[in-house]
């Protein structure tokens, strides 16, 4: 013989009762708080502001990533699109800008980090509206890798703009000589980008490349590309 089961009265509300709603479960009914009035909403909200932000920082890094294209030939950029827009993401948060200064430090290619070539210390210097970069060159100062390799060159890059501006980006950049991996006197390349004129947002890149006789290496190990310095309007 089948049993009815007994309609239990529902408790009273905890708290406001339009802020409640009523729900049977197997286990028994309770009462919860509605969508909108506990911390599930504010972090629906947070995701949907990240997401909003997503959409405005992806189109800039592809910006940035175009305009970089004749310097990254033979480098691997790794996921570019992807770190980035979480560095911009990250600055804007901490800021509420959105510009170079997020990307300070950040390796161009992530897997193989400037530092693991270059093995000696450069500065950079800011005088005035002049970018300098000396970097000291001797013996060893390169990590050679294999034999075929016989020097190596070093390049500044300059970009400046509004990067929420894609028409407004603009680049330059200084090229050293070849140094020879038998140089044996100590020398210093000096790099030099002067600075425009408008008080915009910039960055500078330091790159190296290793060449074989007079071919650069086509291989992305022998490159190495960093952000070294960083400055909002």
């Amino acid at each position: 013989m089948n049993k009815k089961k007994k309609n239990r009265p529902i408790p009273p509300c905890p708290g406001n009762p339009e802020d409640y709603t009523w729900h049977n479960t197997r286990e028994g009914g309770h009462w919860q708080k509605k969508r909108g009035t506990v911390t599930t909403a504010t972090l629906n909200k947070s995701f949907k502001n990240n997401v909003k932000l997503t959409r405005i920082v992806s189109p800039i890094a592809v910006t940035l990533r175009k305009k970089l294209i004749p310097y990254l030939e033979y480098l691997d950029t790794g996921r570019f699109i992807a770190n980035v827009s979480g560095r911009l993401k990250k600055e804007y948060n901490k800021s509420g800008k959105l510009d170079f200064v997020g990307l300070l430090d950040y390796e161009i290619q992530p897997y193989r980090i400037l530092e693991k070539l270059l093995r000696c210390a450069y500065e950079v210097q800011l005088n005035k509206n002049e970018v300098i970069i000396e970097i000291p060159v001797m013996e060893r100062a390169v990590a050679k890798g294999n034999n075929l390799m016989t020097g190596y060159f070093f390049e500044a890059i300059l970009m400046y703009g509004d990067i929420t501006k894609p028409n407004s980006l603009r680049t330059d950049s200084e090229i050293s000589p070849v140094y020879e991996f038998r140089l044996k006197a100590r020398t210093t390349c000096r790099l030099s980008l002067l600075l425009p004129s408008k008080k915009v947002s910039w960055m500078v890149l330091l790159k190296l490349s290793c060449v074989y006789g007079k071919e650069i290496a086509t291989y992305d190990k022998y490159h190495g590309m960093r952000v070294v310095w960083a400055e909002r309007a």
